[in-house]
């Protein structure tokens, strides 16, 4: 899901109408983008708020309309491991309440035995239908090394399947 080119260069020229778009048709894909590193709703409507008042504040830094999606993520990859980080420390003490939280929206979509850099992948390109080049952007792995992992996610999950 990615805003167009006219809605991204609106956003860039400062417009509210277009901040309050934006806002909205990312707000999903994003907190499941953030969901593997928090759990809890409350703190990914936190968390999304905090990203979005970034996005904005740091507008300006945005270059062009097609690297908005990708500012936006990496922010929100920011955001979500530093709340996970504070969110540890915590409750670094008390270890059954971590272990005993909920599972995330990732694992509850994708229950099979997958590493979290395959989940993710098959995430972002099968629910999330985003392009290669965005896909390994977001997580610092080169084209041929994710198509790699991404297929042998889906051979494991074909394989559980067939089961």
């Amino acid at each position: 899901m990615k805003a167009s080119r006219s809605l991204a260069n609106r956003f860039l020229r400062g417009e509210e109408s277009a901040a309050n778009e934006l806002y909205e048709l990312y707000r999903r894909p994003v907190c499941f983008h953030m969901s593997s590193y928090l759990p809890s709703i409350e703190d990914l409507k936190d968390a999304y708020r905090e990203v979005f008042l970034k996005l904005l504040s740091n507008r300006e830094s945005i270059l062009s309309p097609d690297a908005l999606e990708s500012y936006l993520y990496r922010i929100a990859t920011s955001v979500a491991i530093d709340m996970a980080k504070v969110k540890y420390k915590d409750h670094e003490d008390d270890v059954e309440e971590i272990s005993d939280s909920p599972k995330t929206a990732l694992d509850d979509l994708l229950p099979y035995d997958l590493p979290e850099t395959e989940k993710k992948l098959l995430a972002y390109r099968l629910v999330l239908e985003m392009p290669w080049k965005e896909i390994c952007f977001l997580m610092d792995l080169p084209l041929s090394t994710a198509k790699l992992k991404y297929r042998l996610a889906l051979d494991k999950v074909k394989e559980e399947l067939s089961r």
